[in-house]
Parts: C-alpha cells; structure tokens; sequence
C-alpha cells in the first residue's frame, strides 16, 4: 500500500450554488433552508447588489446579488428567484439571516482540502470577497469571504 492510499484528507461538505456567471460553494453548515419563488420586496436601484427583501418565518431578510457585489452582471433567467438562506458567520443581532439569489436549485456537495486553493492575482476585483477557490474538473469555483461580506451587509441594513 502507497503513502498516498493511507493518507485522509479533511473533507467538507457544501451546498453548490449555480449563479449566472460564476458558481459559489457555501460550507453546508451556514445554510438554513433554500426557499423556491418567495415573494421579493425589490429595492429601487436595479444595479444595487442589495437586490430587496423576503419574509421568511417571522424574519424579514436580505437579499444578496453575490454577482453584483463582485461587480459582475446579474443574470436572471426567471421573473422567479430562488433564495438561499444562510446564518451569519459573526454573531450580529441586526440581521441573523440573509440570502444569496441563486439561478437554479443548488446541491449539495463533498469536497477534500485538496481542491482548495487561494487566489494569488486571479480575479483581482473579487480579492476582498472571495477567500478560496475550488477546482473541480475545468470548472472554477469560488468560497466567498463571509465576514468581509457580512461587513458589507451590515454598512447596508443597520
């Protein structure tokens, strides 16, 4: 038996959720429930990546376009959204939950420490919003950086 057939790698498990330009891996554990057609309170601006609200059980949550937030075009394929509730990372009373507008139905997925990578000059215009990317094939994706995109939500809901 080789070294490498006795060595365990740590594993993760995440929920893959397909936006429409780049996919983003979220841990499993942050993820509280995904919602399929919640009715969404719009905001006025159309290039905010604040994009509105949703009830859910007795919270009112904010929506995130993660695409806007890394500066890229929101794509919409439906007049109907799919949210991702996620907890937050840092205890914060003014908002515990808040949701991530996917695409499409997200799945989950196991991931090994080996596929992790950081971003040295790759899409430098996410630095401060991604922490890790993940490669999985030729496919590319990206682990947001929670606390710098909490700290962005909270300048907006408090």
């Amino acid at each position: 038996m080789s070294l490498a057939e006795t060595t365990t790698y740590p594993t993760l498990s995440c929920m893959l959720l397909p936006l429409g330009s780049n996919d983003v891996l979220l841990p499993k554990s942050i993820v509280k429930e995904v919602v399929y057609k919640p009715t969404l309170n719009t905001y006025d601006d159309e290039d905010d990546w604040l994009i509105g609200d949703i009830e859910w059980e007795d919270y009112v949550i904010p929506v995130v376009s993660f695409e806007r937030i890394c500066n890229q075009p929101r794509v919409t394929k439906s007049k109907h959204i799919r949210a991702v509730i996620c907890h937050v990372i840092e205890n914060n009373e003014a908002f515990p939950l808040y949701a991530i507008e996917v695409q499409s139905i997200p799945r989950p997925l196991i991931l090994d420490s080996r596929a992790l990578y950081t971003h040295e000059g790759m899409m430098s215009k996410y630095s401060e919003l991604i922490s890790y990317y993940v490669k999985i094939g030729s496919k590319e994706l990206a682990i947001p950086n929670f606390q710098k995109l909490e700290e962005i939500l909270l300048t907006r809901t408090s």
